[in-house]
């Protein structure tokens, strides 16, 4: 009995331990601005993966109708040669094709990222220059 537990201490023990531990209401409104700045992160980063999941359909439409198109071709070959050709082209245009998604997918996760921290560097910057500190 001589601990107490957390639902019967003084409502000021818990609100002044929850500042001392940096769990409370921060005074200078920080806690405000970081709460804001999640959510445009949030934001950012919903309109970021609409842009990516948009850019994975366009690609999968367009890969598709190629691989429709290559196969077309294919039951008109007349001979061997004309089908491995058909073949090889399809896969190196493939390939190349994958390859450079990969890399607008790659640029996209980045800029996705940096535009997600965004909103954080302009909080910690709002909030080194309220304490002097820039």
């Amino acid at each position: 009995m001589a601990r107490q537990s957390q639902k019967t201490r003084a409502p000021q023990e818990t609100a002044k331990a929850k500042e001392e531990t940096g769990n409370g209401p921060a005074e200078d409104g920080t806690q405000d601005e970081t709460l804001a700045a999640m959510m445009r992160a949030n934001e950012v980063l919903f309109q970021g993966m609409t842009e990516m999941q948009r850019a994975l359909l366009e690609f999968g439409n367009a890969r598709l109708r190629q691989d429709l198109e290559t196969q077309e071709a294919l039951s008109q070959c007349r001979d061997l040669q004309e089908a491995l050709r058909l073949q090889a082209e399809f896969a190196q245009k493939a390939f190349q094709q994958y390859s450079e998604e990969t890399a607008r997918l790659m640029q996209l996760s980045a800029r996705i990222g940096r535009d997600c921290w965004g909103p954080f560097t302009e909080a910690t910057r709002a909030g080194l220059q309220k304490t002097g500190t820039d």
